[in-house]
């Protein structure tokens, strides 16, 4: 006999993970700038995290996700841009990564599909918009 979660229930676990009523942890969006494709065995230790020059890791504040509670249940946030600051050596983004907290464990990790994308500008970005589905099997 198989049992499932229904909507609503994915929809709270959703909630509860990315902090939404401020009672927990907020994630922590960080880039990755090593040509890798994250798996289920992924750690931190599988990332090198971005250092060009304007860089730093982004929270994402629990309030600002929106739910969609389909098949499957959908957790988004809004757009997070990333800018360099200055003229510096080619550096190289291929996705992203989420922590629970500035220092805490892997949440979920992301490589962008059409990677990489080239920092050396002054003027260079990179947006990303982290998208979490909840599903149950067979969706």
């Amino acid at each position: 006999m198989a049992g499932l979660f229904p909507d609503a229930e994915e929809e709270w676990v959703a909630k509860k993970q990315v902090n939404y009523d401020g009672s927990g942890t907020n994630l922590v969006m960080h880039l990755f700038s090593n040509n890798y494709t994250p798996v289920d065995g992924s750690t931190l230790g599988s990332f090198t995290e971005c250092t060009f020059l304007g860089y730093a890791a982004q929270t994402l504040i629990g309030a600002s996700w929106t739910f969609a509670a389909d098949a499957p249940t959908c957790a988004s946030h809004s757009t997070v841009t990333f800018s360099s600051t200055a003229d510096q050596a080619l550096s190289y983004i291929y996705g992203f990564y989420l922590t629970r907290g500035s220092t805490g464990s892997l949440v979920y990790a992301e490589r962008a599909t059409d990677a990489p994308y080239a920092i050396v500008g002054a003027t260079d970005y990179a947006t990303f918009q982290p998208n979490l589905y909840y599903k149950k099997a067979g969706e």
